[in-house]
């Protein structure tokens, strides 16, 4: 077992708001055979997190909708 992970993509996705712009981050990794997409954001001084993953071995066939239900988090 390793003791790290592959990052394949990291970036911060800001979306404008009524009071402003809310950001959020979204990274995507692999680590041990596995694949993760996940989205951070924080609000009130609490972090939400929402993640999805799969073995990498099927994460070409479910990656797109594992990455969209990833980034659908939305605070508010």
């Amino acid at each position: 077992m390793s003791g790290g992970s592959t990052l394949y993509s990291a970036r911060t996705i800001k979306i404008k708001e009524e009071e402003g712009f809310k950001t959020y981050y979204f990274y995507e990794f692999g680590k041990d055979e596995q694949h993760v997409a996940l989205v951070a954001a924080v609000n009130s001084g609490k972090t939400i997190i929402a993640g999805a993953t799969a073995p990498e071995s099927k994460w070409d066939d479910d990656g797109v909708k594992l990455r969209s239900a990833a980034i659908s988090l939305t605070l508010l």
